[in-house]
Order: structure tokens, then sequence, then C-alpha cells
């Protein structure tokens, strides 16, 4: 499975971003991946 590092993501955004995935009940990991995924879905949805 691959990394990824993301730098100078702004404090105050990485809090709130936090906050979000904890009240939600998921790690920050689980929520970036959980975007990327929509992204991605997202992406391929408008090339059909």
């Amino acid at each position: 499975m691959a990394a990824i590092l993301v730098k100078d993501v702004p404090d105050e955004l990485r809090n709130f971003f936090k906050a979000l995935c904890a009240e939600r009940g998921k790690t920050m990991r689980e929520g970036i991946i959980e975007l990327m995924r929509k992204a991605v879905e997202s992406r391929r949805g408008a090339r059909r």
C-alpha cells in the first residue's frame, strides 16, 4: 500500500478536519481515503 505525505496543511484546516472525522467516528486517514474515493468515483461517473 502506498503512503502519501501532505506538507504545509494550515493548522486550522487540519484541526477542523480532524474534529469532523472524530464526529463521524473516523480517523483522519479514513476521512482522507473516503474523500479520495468519492473524487475518483465522481470522475469515473462523469466519463460515462
